[in-house]
């Protein structure tokens, strides 16, 4: 079950002692996120137990930087049916990242990106984003729910028409209409802050996978990307538009 706990630590994130602590600034078992009110949301089940305090911070960020959390939307078109989610994956490319001396292989946060959920009012997908605090290349993180398939997003559309029945908002529902859609229906929205200061120059990679239907997208060759990969590439701070399978891409200040 997930619960939330006061640990009385400041903001960070911290290695579980009982799950094989820290090493070298890296988590060896799980990691544990401390918000700014000094709680955590932590998933727990039958005498399970957790041991955290702060001598355990980590240190495993990829620069020495301050944080730069900034609102960052993605927006990817995809033909959906009921009973259908879109998750992303992504993060820095383990080869890229590699040639700049991070290695992923090893240690996998190195290519993450740390987000914070801004639509947790949709009751379909707000279960699969409690414990979701990093766009990553995994389908779950240790907190999150075991159904998920990495980062979920919501369903929106730029106009609901009278006959589809009940008029749903994202800013009500998180989900339906939403002002930030200028291109029509099925257009999937992620919505978080994130920390900019993670990503590669303002750079990071996304794939889309539709569950329950298309499955994953093709490779993608986008013109003007900061690197070879085959992944949709966003900027941080910034609204970004893509096609599911599509090279196409749009990005502009939000």
């Amino acid at each position: 079950m997930n619960v939330r706990l006061a640990t009385g630590l400041p903001a960070g994130t911290y290695c579980d002692e009982l799950s094989g602590g820290k090493t070298s600034g890296y988590c060896n078992g799980r990691a544990i996120t401390v918000d700014g009110d000094g709680t955590a949301q932590i998933s727990l089940s039958s005498m399970d137990a957790i041991a955290i305090h702060h001598q355990s911070m980590t240190t495993d960020t990829p620069n020495d930087g301050d944080e730069d959390w900034q609102r960052t939307v993605v927006f990817i078109k995809a033909q959906t049916q009921s009973g259908q989610d879109m998750f992303v994956r992504g993060g820095l490319d383990h080869n890229a990242a590699s040639q700049r001396g991070l290695q992923c292989d090893q240690n996998p946060i190195l290519c993450q990106i740390p987000i914070r959920h801004l639509n947790l009012r949709n009751q379909t997908t707000a279960p699969w984003k409690s414990g979701d605090t990093y766009l990553d290349w995994q389908a779950t993180e240790p907190d999150q729910s075991i159904h998920a398939q990495g980062t979920a997003l919501d369903w929106t559309t730029n106009i609901w028409p009278a006959n589809w029945g009940e008029k749903k908002t994202y800013d009500l529902h998180g989900f339906g209409e939403s002002g930030l859609n200028q291109w029509g229906p099925h257009y999937w929205k992620l919505d978080v802050e994130m920390d900019c200061n993670q990503t590669h120059q303002g750079w990071f990679e996304l794939k889309a996978f539709v569950k329950n239907g298309q499955g994953w997208e093709s490779d993608i060759l986008q013109a003007n990307r900061p690197y070879a990969s085959n992944n949709h590439f966003a900027q941080c701070g910034k609204l970004n538009v893509f096609e599911f399978g599509k090279n196409t891409h749009l990005i502009q200040a939000l």
